[in-house]
C-alpha cells in the first residue's frame, strides 16, 4: 500500500509527475514548453523498473521461484489495468481489490478454473458497459 500511495504522489503532486504525464499526453507541446525527453523517458523507465523489482520482491515469497513465476501475475495485471482504466492509478487500485475479491469468491464457490472464467467475464461485462474502464478517460479519437 506504501508503493501505490508513493507512485500516485509522485505522479500526481510533483512537478517531475507532472512532467511525466504531459509527455505522455502530448509529447511536441512538452518539448516545446521546455521539457527534455531524454532525461524524462530514461526516467520514466527506471521508474517502471522499480516498480518491477519491488512487485518480484512481493510476489517471489508467495509463489515458488521458475521461470514462468510471472505469467499469472502478469495476466492478473492486465486485466486490472483494462478494468480501472488506462493511466488511471486510482482506477487500477480499485480494480485490484475488485479482481481479488472477485476471484476469492469464485474460487472458494465456483472451484478453480472456473474462478479465471468469472474474472474474464466480469472484464468483458466492464468493457461492454464502460469501455473506458472504471476511471478511465474518454480518449479523442484520430
Amino acid at each position: 500500500m506504501i508503493g501505490i500511495l508513493s507512485i500516485y504522489g509522485l505522479i500526481y503532486y510533483t512537478d517531475f509527475g507532472r512532467a511525466l504525464r504531459a509527455m505522455a499526453d502530448d509529447r511536441a507541446v512538452a518539448t516545446a514548453q521546455g521539457l527534455r525527453p531524454a532525461i524524462l523517458f530514461p526516467a520514466a523507465f527506471a521508474l517502471a523498473t522499480g516498480l518491477a523489482g519491488l512487485t518480484g520482491a512481493l510476489v517471489t515469497p508467495i509463489l515458488s521461484l521458475a521461470p514462468h513465476i510471472g505469467d499469472p501475475v502478469l495476466a492478473t495485471s492486465f486485466l486490472i489495468v483494462i478494468l480501472g482504466g488506462l493511466g488511471s492509478v486510482g482506477g487500477a487500485t480499485v480494480a485490484a481489490f475488485i479482481v481479488g475479491m472477485a476471484e476469492a469468491f469464485s474460487a472458494v464457490y465456483l472451484g478453480g478454473s472456473k474462478g479465471a472464467l468469472a474474472l474474464f467475464v466480469l472484464v468483458l461485462v466492464m468493457l461492454v458497459v464502460k469501455p473506458s474502464g472504471l476511471f478511465g478517460h474518454r480518449v479523442r479519437g484520430a
